[in-house]
């Protein structure tokens, strides 16, 4: 028994395909329909509309995530620019932000 069954709760799985060589229009487009069935999903489970601007901020939180990734992968160098506490520092702000964001997304669904 899954775990959605025994705590009878909703279950949704988006279903992503193997890129061997390249992420092809194909797979684009099954991707977007997976992505959008998920909406679907989650508006009937939270009784609530997508917002569609506030999904763009999201967006735009995880592509900034991007590239701090890259500033972080510089600590690989010798000598490092930056040391192990500025990156646990600039690694905690950054997941702080997107929990914040995140925890203010599911406290909007449930309040409904």
């Amino acid at each position: 028994m899954n775990s959605a069954r025994y705590f009878q709760v909703p279950l949704f799985i988006l279903d992503t395909p193997f890129c061997h060589t390249q992420f092809t229009d194909e797979a684009r487009k099954y991707v977007r329909r997976q992505i959008e069935e998920y909406i679907l999903f989650l508006e009937e489970v939270c009784k609530k509309k997508m917002d569609h601007d506030r999904m763009m901020e999201v967006g735009k939180l995880s592509v900034e995530g991007k590239d701090c990734a890259g500033v972080l992968d510089t600590a690989m160098h010798k000598p490092a620019p930056l040391s192990a506490f500025d990156a646990f520092s600039i690694w905690t702000h950054r997941h702080l932000r997107a929990q914040n964001r995140l925890s203010s997304i599911i406290r909007g669904c449930l309040r409904k």
